[in-house]
């Protein structure tokens, strides 16, 4: 494993940061990753300095939505998400951290421009 100076600084060597847990909620909901400038105020520069440190960053981003995150009508809309497999006129819905949610069809191009 390879040691970064910058981290050891703090005591201990790293080789990269999962990001996550910087959420916008709807209601009790967690729907939507924001970036927390509070903490990191420039994420280009952050982003910049990690990777001049050959630190990776591993984004936690999900593979679809709540249903009822606030653009989840207009995704639906652009059919971008899994069929049910018994019913396949309707997209299906899976458990997810908060409740109901769906997944995005990556096969589809409109699932992967969306």
């Amino acid at each position: 494993m390879t040691h970064y100076s910058f981290m050891e600084e703090e005591g201990f060597p790293i080789d990269g940061f999962h990001l996550s847990s910087g959420y916008t909620s709807v209601g009790n909901k967690r729907c939507v990753f924001t970036w927390n400038t509070t903490r990191f105020k420039d994420p280009s520069a952050y982003f910049h300095a990690m990777q001049d440190k050959g630190a990776e960053n591993v984004p936690d981003i999900k593979p679809g939505i709540l249903l009822c995150h606030p653009w989840f009508e207009e995704f639906k809309s652009q059919d971008v998400f899994v069929k049910d497999s018994k019913n396949p006129e309707q997209y299906a819905v899976g458990s997810w951290w908060g409740g109901p949610g769906a997944f995005w069809d990556f096969t589809k191009p409109a699932a992967r421009e969306a």
